[in-house]
């Protein structure tokens, strides 16, 4: 990316190069090409979702007011991911602003659901190490529930917790943890 940008990034002067504007430089074409590989990856997904049933003609008009009102790449990945969720049943009702508010409804509806899962692992813990400091506990419940992605298996684990934390606290390491979940897991599901 560098080598193939140099005459884009580089000053025809080199002496007057700048290693912040270089730098500057390359990530704002980084995220403009990150930017263009999402649209064309949301614009397969659009139409994936409504096969058959959208204008093609109006295709490409549609995917660049999204990501036109979608600011961050971090939340055009969200859409990608949920697109289902996130985008009306009807190609006809599809309206960039409306398919915004649905991804951040959608997308704090699972950050708090998240939350919970955390906080009922965090009770789960004080029940569990009722002699061990608070900020102890704190700790250990940060580093577990940043090991798990799934909502879900956060709150299996707060459901289960004295099964796979020891009794000593001392003892409780957060990968072991996981493992140990992730094993049960599989064999409960026969894999």
């Amino acid at each position: 990316s560098l080598i193939r940008n140099a005459g884009r990034l580089f000053p025809s002067n080199i002496e007057n190069a700048s290693i912040q504007s270089i730098h500057k430089t390359l990530v704002s074409l980084r995220n403009q090409n990150e930017k263009k590989r999402l649209k064309a990856e949301f614009e397969l997904r659009l139409r994936q979702i409504y096969f058959g049933t959208i204008d093609v003609e109006r295709v490409e008009g549609i995917v660049n007011n999204v990501m036109n009102v979608v600011p961050s790449l971090e939340e055009a990945k969200f859409l990608i991911k949920h697109a289902r969720k996130i985008l009306p049943v009807q190609s006809e009702d599809l309206d960039a602003n409306d398919v915004y508010d649905s991804l951040t409804k959608l997308r704090d509806r699972l950050q708090k659901e998240r939350d919970e899962g955390i906080r009922a692992l965090r009770h789960a813990l004080s029940d569990l190490y009722a002699d061990v400091e608070p900020h102890m506990v704190d700790e250990l419940n940060d580093k577990v529930s940043s090991l798990f992605k799934k909502t879900e298996d956060l709150k299996m684990l707060a459901a289960d917790a004295g099964t796979f934390f020891p009794m000593e606290f001392e003892t409780a390491k957060p990968r072991k943890i996981r493992r140990s979940f992730m094993e049960r897991k599989r064999s409960l599901q026969g894999r």
